[in-house]
């Protein structure tokens, strides 16, 4: 994106139904001043759905709201990494997340728009993304979300997390680790139950659209046999007038 970072930040300040517009508009003036290379990284950029809209909005609108929730996600992430007081850290990082989340919704909602629960859940999922992923928070703190991200897993942050080192603690507690898994399995389940509900709202809303595409195709078909018969009745018509005037 070098050499475009402006027009990047235009962009993504706008509502997302006027994107593809200023976006071809502004790929256009790039390629027209030789900057080829970066006419082409604004063509190819996607529009942003309303749930990174909204937190790119909340990032420049509340930085330092942001700033604290990133902080505390670092706090948590370093917890995990150093073996620390991982639950003293959870809750600050969790009420932060949620802060976000419904700033988020809020500064989305008074500027007229509805969001619908897969949309909270998306704006839900990217706020995970952006606490364990230094990356996905860092493009957050730029107010530069271009695509959704993934929410890893407990497990998965678990498992990508390097061994800790220095001196080795005290036996762990097999009753807390097993509390951590249920706990783990919890998140798991609830995010699954998330992503199901999700789908099945897009095979309903796909669903709709079929039926509502078929009805339209029977309406059309219906209006194009209605113009064939009057077609085939003017022709007619016109055949009956060319052979009168014949026969005067």
């Amino acid at each position: 994106m070098e050499g475009s970072e402006d027009v990047l930040d235009q962009l993504l300040a706008l509502p997302p139904e006027e994107f593809t517009e200023a976006r071809n508009a502004a790929a256009k003036r790039l390629r027209a001043d030789g900057q080829r290379d970066a006419a082409e990284a604004i063509k190819g950029l996607p529009r942003p759905p309303v749930s990174l809209w909204a937190l790119n909005h909340l990032a420049r609108d509340q930085p330092k709201l942001i700033e604290a929730f990133l902080d505390s996600a670092e706090q948590l992430r370093e917890a995990y990494r150093t073996g620390g007081d991982i639950r003293a850290a959870t809750s600050p990082e969790r009420e932060a997340e949620a802060a976000v989340v419904d700033a988020a919704a809020k500064l989305a909602r008074s500027e007229g728009r509805k969001l619908t629960e897969p949309v909270m859940e998306r704006l839900r999922q990217t706020a995970r993304a952006a606490a364990a992923d230094s990356d996905v928070g860092e493009e957050l703190r730029s107010g530069r979300l271009i695509h959704e991200p993934e929410a890893p897993s407990i497990g998965d942050l678990l498992g990508s997390l390097p061994p800790t080192s220095g001196k080795p603690r005290s036996k762990p507690d097999p009753r807390r680790d097993r509390d951590a898994e249920r706990r783990a399995l919890r998140e798991q389940i609830a995010a699954a139950e998330s992503a199901a509900s999700e789908k099945r709202g897009e095979a309903r809303e796909a669903s709709d659209a079929a039926r509502a595409a078929e009805r339209e195709w029977q309406r059309t078909q219906k209006l194009a046999e209605q113009a064939l018969r009057r077609s085939d009745a003017a022709e007619q018509h016109l055949q009956e007038l060319r052979q009168q005037l014949k026969e005067q």
